[in-house]
């Protein structure tokens, strides 16, 4: 009996303290839990405008055929078309020339696209032309494409829109009139974020030349927040596709024989003219890549992301203008953000819970115990009594008193009569 309630009481305390370990690992580990919020805007900030165009696009087309005729004249007999369809797609010529093309040759025969930005329309009570009052154009090249950033700002700070006062009647946050005869690419952004390269970024808008064309984007923000460390997540705050690109991109330029990366944003008027792009072995590309990789390994902490939908309308209008609009999103902002799985207190409370059932269970144990023990021990006087008066014990009689009635001493005088 004895032997039993001493193992189950090694088992509780192993019990207790396994789930207090466990409860205290999970704490020191910085576990996450993740949720998911949905909030219906009040007001926007007028976000950036990215374009990326096809290089091609914007290159002098006689001295391009000039430069790299031989280019064009093996990709046609290679895949046996004329050069002249191919000359039609910017987006092929760019292709064709990536690995050719130098600085020099995109700075000397480059056409200014910002010519090709008419005006950016606010659509509220009435509608305003923001383009040369608030707004930057700015511009970038890579291997393949020229990118636009269009930007407005009032006095540095982000130019806010409230719900309430925009347009009712056509519900425009804001227009883009232009004049690209090409197929492009459009992208919207926070107003703090960096330009990026990736084709997933950003959503195709198709051009049919000198046609009457409307393509209105309707979209949706969704915020992702992580945790720094200790936390699971182990974020930073940076934009790592952005540090990536740049390491990759100093990398290259530090080998013997310079070479840009052919996926980097550059600026104009930055680098040397006779660099080419990504004149290097795969095989010491993806070393480096794999480098840098590793030298950048944690996700970023906080992003914003425009999702959008696209609606193209062909005018049938013979003009040179073409309308890009914008429209306030009928989706709720997304918010995914991490959690601590428990702060401090929520981990003192739990931690006490466990010990307070632990040891409630074990004082109910001992009540149980020494009501037994005293129920135990009655029965053995009582046994022990009955056995000494076998033995020649007389019990002590107890003796028993009766209250009798009392006894009439005097007699009733009876009174004389007169």
């Amino acid at each position: 009996m004895v032997l039993r309630r001493h193992i189950i009481r090694v088992i509780c305390i192993i019990g207790c303290i396994g789930q207090l370990y466990v409860a205290t690992f999970n704490y020191m580990s910085f576990n996450v839990r993740y949720g998911v919020q949905i909030d219906f805007p009040q007001s926007y900030e007028l976000p950036n405008i990215d374009l990326a165009i096809p290089l091609a696009a914007y290159l002098n087309q006689t001295d391009l055929f000039d430069r790299f005729n031989s280019s064009f004249q093996s990709f046609s007999d290679f895949f046996n078309v004329s050069t002249n369809r191919l000359m039609k797609s910017h987006y092929v010529q760019s292709a064709i020339i990536a690995d050719k093309i130098k600085v020099k040759d995109i700075e000397e025969l480059i056409l200014n696209p910002e010519n090709d930005i008419f005006s950016l329309a606010m659509k509220q009570d009435n509608e305003v032309d923001i383009l040369r009052k608030y707004c930057k154009i700015y511009r970038y090249f890579s291997s393949t494409n020229i990118y636009l950033r269009i930007s407005c700002r009032n006095n540095s700070k982000p130019i806010i829109l409230n719900v309430d006062t925009i347009s009712l009647d056509n519900r425009i946050l804001m227009s883009l009139a232009h004049t690209i005869n090409t197929l492009f690419s459009v992208r919207l952004t926070d107003i703090n974020s960096n330009m990026d390269s990736r084709i997933r970024s950003y959503t195709a808008i198709p051009s049919a030349v000198n046609n009457l064309e409307l393509t209105r984007l309707s979209f949706k923000r969704i915020y992702y927040d992580a945790l720094p460390s200790p936390y699971t997540t182990d974020c930073q705050d940076y934009d790592r596709h952005y540090e990536l690109h740049n390491c990759v991109r100093d990398k290259m330029l530090n080998l013997p024989n310079q070479t840009l990366y052919s996926a980097a944003i550059l600026s104009f008027n930055t680098y040397p003219g006779h660099l080419g792009f990504q004149q290097i072995s795969g095989e010491d590309f993806n070393s480096i890549y794999e480098y840098c990789s590793r030298l950048i390994p944690k996700i970023s902490c906080h992003s914003m992301t425009y999702e959008l939908r696209k609606d193209y309308i062909d005018g049938g209008v013979q003009t040179k203008l073409k309308f890009l609009e914008i429209t306030p999103s009928i989706d709720p902002d997304i918010y995914y953000r991490a959690y601590p799985v428990q702060v401090f207190p929520e981990f003192i409370i739990f931690f006490m819970s466990i010990l307070s059932n632990w040891f409630g269970l074990s004082i109910f144990d001992q009540l149980i115990y020494g009501t037994s023990y005293c129920k135990t021990c009655s029965n053995r006087k009582a046994k022990s009594a009955n056995t000494n008066n076998k033995n020649g014990w007389q019990q002590i009689e107890v003796a028993t008193y009766s209250i009798q009635p009392t006894q009439k001493i005097f007699k009733p005088r009876k009174l004389p009569k007169h």
